[in-house]
């Protein structure tokens, strides 16, 4: 564990301007961060061009935005120009983490988020929000990743005025380093949580500042934190409980030797399918009236209005699914209870035990089947032939009847 640094000064603002004249204050102009004890020069060599990356300035939607990937993508939605949580889905959520897809961050970096408390919570701490960084993976998020080193850290204001740093190596906040009691927030309070990963006493660690001010302020500062196992990875959102809140923006800067917007301009390439699965569901294959009839489950990264689907017998029909009749539509749904699925009756244009079958799933007049790392994908039927193989759905057993 790593020895936190006290710091003796820690500074209060009073005269934090508000949301729109700080966005475009950040999104257009170089600010400096400090660095504590690490001297005049190294501070000047440290400025961060803060880039407004999120102001979730979209319109109202049950997805979260392609810019972001999640395990628990019914935790997120954009209302009101924010990005805030679903609290229909399940009034006291477990953890949910929403991670940014283009950047896997290394050195020295600053992020920021804005916040807006819109209602606090029963105040016994389980609840939380606040930045999570060094992800190894954009799918971590519900339970903790086992042993320290193995998940992402996180810094967090919790419902009983804490303040701190958290491994999520376990499903409880893990303080890394003491926590800070603080202020507990209520509802139209804002604050703006910030995480800065400076020059260490070699290159291998990093100083680790967490800072909250607004509403409600905090510094935490830890020193000799190993950058390839913590600061190294993606970075994100996270939350939990019964907190209830909003986030205006989020702000991003990295500073490397060959300038400080480097890693901006070199964000990783993030190709997007915006069909997630297609599943067939055998128990539905049934004859009707001398033909084939079968269901698949469709489900979608965002909302749409009709989903499609093309079957083809024998070889799938390549570039010439176009061509292809449809066997199937329904509409895309989206409510309280399911989110951007279909579930589409298809006729198959043949006999399921005479041949293999090809099918493409179109979105809104779009085929959505292909992954974009690939150059042509279509899904696949199989052959009813013996010896059969079963495939159960998620955690779902597989059961035989004997009568």
């Amino acid at each position: 564990m790593e020895k936190p640094v006290k710091d003796p000064k820690r500074s209060k603002r009073s005269d934090r301007p508000n949301r729109r004249k700080f966005l475009k204050m950040t999104s257009t102009g170089a600010l400096g961060v400090g660095l504590g004890s690490l001297g005049a020069a190294a501070q000047r060599a440290q400025v961060y061009k803060l880039l407004t990356i999120e102001d979730f300035m979209r319109p109202d939607s049950a997805y979260h935005g392609d810019a972001w990937e999640t395990l628990t993508p019914g935790h997120w939605k954009m209302q009101g120009q924010a990005l805030q949580r679903d609290m229909e889905q399940a009034p006291d959520p477990p953890f949910g983490m929403l991670w940014r897809r283009a950047w896997k961050l290394k050195g020295d970096f600053r992020i920021e988020a804005d916040f807006t408390v819109l209602k606090p919570g029963t105040g016994d701490g389980h609840e939380l929000f606040g930045i999570c960084f060094g992800g190894k993976s954009l799918y971590e998020g519900w339970h903790g990743g086992g042993l320290p080193g193995e998940a992402a850290w996180y810094a967090a204001w919790r419902g009983n005025g804490a303040f701190g740093v958290y491994d999520h190596s376990t499903d409880e906040p893990r303080p890394v380093g003491p926590e800070q009691s603080g202020k507990a927030l209520k509802g139209g309070d804002r604050v703006t949580l910030a995480i800065t990963v400076s020059p260490g006493s070699f290159p291998a660690v990093a100083r680790l500042t967490v800072e909250m001010q607004g509403a409600a302020s905090g510094r935490v500062l830890l020193d000799n934190v190993h950058r390839e196992t913590v600061t190294e990875g993606f970075f994100g959102l996270v939350a939990r409980g019964d907190v209830d809140f909003r986030v205006d923006a989020v702000r991003l800067a990295h500073s490397s030797a060959r300038g400080p917007a480097h890693s901006l301009a070199r964000a990783l390439p993030t190709p997007l399918s915006d069909l997630i699965v297609a599943v067939p569901l055998g128990t539905t294959l049934r004859q009707v009236g001398g033909q084939w009839r079968l269901k698949i489950l469709c489900l979608f990264r965002s909302e749409g209005t009709e989903a499609v689907i093309r079957v083809s017998g024998g070889e799938p029909a390549g570039r010439r699914w176009k061509r292809v009749p449809l066997a199937g539509q329904a509409p895309i749904i989206t409510n309280s209870f399911r989110h951007h699925t279909s579930v589409v009756e298809v006729t198959l244009p043949g006999d399921p035990a005479e041949t293999d079958f090809h099918y493409t799933v179109w979105k809104d007049g779009n085929d959505v089947t292909r992954d974009p790392r690939t150059a042509s994908y279509a899904g696949r039927l199989p052959k009813l032939s013996s010896p059969y193989k079963l495939c159960g759905l998620s955690c779902h057993a597989i059961s035989a009847y004997h009568y």
